[in-house]
């Protein structure tokens, strides 16, 4: 005979199942989970490697390049001021500094 019940006790419905996980479940879950971050995260730490390697080697580049241009530049700015300073005719210039200072003193 069903007696009906008034306590707070639910029925068991044999159609709803709930299915609970157990540890194993759950740990292999975190663990795929897990090795599918790392794998990820190890790509990316190798790809940003590479990445400042290549950006490493090419900003050397540029500045050997740079550097060059830059000896150059200073070459031949060398070459320009020894051949102004060459132009120069030492022995005329001391002479007419010496008249210079003796009219300036007459």
């Amino acid at each position: 005979m069903d007696v009906p019940t008034t306590s707070t006790e639910s029925t068991t419905d044999p159609t709803t199942t709930t299915h609970e996980k157990t540890n194993e479940e759950i740990l292999h879950d975190v663990a795929t989970t897990f090795w599918l971050i790392f794998i990820f995260y190890v790509f990316a730490s190798v790809a940003w490697i590479a990445y400042c390697i290549i950006s490493y080697r090419r900003d050397l580049e540029k500045l050997k390049v740079t550097a060059e241009k830059n000896g150059i530049a200073r070459y031949l700015e060398l070459r320009r001021l020894l051949k102004a300073y060459d132009s120069v005719d030492i022995e005329n210039l001391r002479c007419s500094v010496d008249d210079e200072s003796v009219t300036e003193v007459s």
